[in-house]
């Protein structure tokens, strides 16, 4: 066999012996693109720590920021959107800082919140009068608010003002159930009656204003309304000294007419006897 010539078998192996000034320890350090970290938007978060390697303002060190629809600091259990957790987000929910605030949620009368997000469903004026439970006595009754007339005796405070009586209209401390009267404070179950004023001052149809003897004459009719047995049915008793019928004609003494009464005439039953007689 013939051998190649020395100079050029040098000349190969020459060409196979590594640089040593590109060789330490026994490692090629000629290559560093396999071990230096990508950080392609230079936010200092390397690519396999930063969820969006184009975007420097997204990056674990980030700070969420809210709605914009970005996972800015790389943490996916930091919420963007329905903070308050509830399952709905910001275009459903009124209020995303407030869990039981949302379409979901029953609207809680006068608490001053939209609990259901529902600007249809009152939460004060219930009864839709125009006036709030703060200003309405009854704000499930339209009929009932400080605009309402008072309907006297139906047991409400329709005007929403107690200095407005819905009973004892008089003010004399009795309400309609025992005042005969209520318009009157002078008539009442506790005032005295007053005869022959056409009232019934003590609510009590016992008590007699007119007829007070009970004869069954009124005094307009009779000529003595304190004594039963005096009234014009009644027969005239002579010389008692009683119109007992109520009949001026009757006489009650001077029975014959001849001017003398009894107490001069010795006969008062005949007229032709008497003081001035012959």
């Amino acid at each position: 066999m013939r051998r190649a010539p020395l100079p050029l078998f040098l000349l190969v192996m020459s060409a196979c012996i590594p640089d040593q000034d590109k060789v330490t320890d026994g490692l090629d350090t000629s290559d560093t693109s396999d071990t230096a970290p990508v950080d392609a938007d230079a936010d200092g978060a390397p690519a396999l720590l930063d969820c969006d390697d184009t975007n420097a303002d997204v990056n674990p060190d980030a700070e969420e920021t809210p709605y914009n629809g970005l996972d800015d600091d790389c943490d996916a259990a930091t919420p963007d959107d329905d903070l308050d957790g509830d399952g709905f987000g910001l275009s459903d929910d009124c209020d995303d800082a407030d869990s039981s605030v949302n379409p979901g949620a029953a609207e809680i009368p006068n608490n001053g919140l939209d609990d259901d997000c529902d600007p249809a469903t009152l939460d004060d004026d219930l009864d839709g009068d125009g006036f709030g439970l703060s200003d309405d006595c009854d704000d499930t009754d339209a009929d009932i608010n400080p605009s309402a007339e008072e309907t006297a005796y139906n047991g409400l405070d329709d005007d929403c003002d107690e200095t407005t009586p819905d009973d004892d209209l008089d003010g004399d401390g009795y309400g309609l159930s025992e005042d005969c009267d209520d318009t009157d404070a002078d008539i009442n179950p506790s005032a005295e009656e007053s005869s022959y004023n056409g009232l019934d001052d003590d609510c009590d149809e016992s008590t007699p204003d007119d007829d007070l003897d009970g004869d069954g004459f009124i005094a307009a009719d009779e000529c003595d309304d304190g004594d039963a047995d005096v009234n014009p049915s009644a027969e005239e008793t002579s010389y008692n000294g009683l119109d007992d019928d109520c009949d001026a004609t009757t006489p009650d003494d001077d029975l014959d007419g001849d001017g003398y009464g009894l107490s001069d005439d010795c006969d008062d039953d005949d007229a032709a006897v008497g003081p001035d007689a012959e």
